[in-house]
């Protein structure tokens, strides 16, 4: 997935996040060495909303606090 970071303060996160009943990484991944990886890169953003691939935006802080910190 791309990720494109937006001066605003958003994340449009393509394939990465889902939101169709609630805000979660999206549930088709290959690789988990890449997504922590990822994950680490976007907590070092003060990001406040996220576009996801598929649902509605919703605030980084709707998101699990346990995917967060992984």
């Amino acid at each position: 997935s791309i990720g494109i970071l937006v001066e605003d303060k958003s994340l449009i996160a393509g394939d990465f996040f889902t939101n169709r009943k609630k805000p979660e990484i999206a549930p088709i991944v290959e690789d988990f060495t890449s997504l922590k990886s990822s994950l680490k890169k976007i907590r070092e953003h003060d990001i406040e909303i996220i576009y996801p691939g598929h649902g509605r935006p919703f605030k980084f802080s709707e998101l699990d606090p346990h995917l967060k910190e992984q």
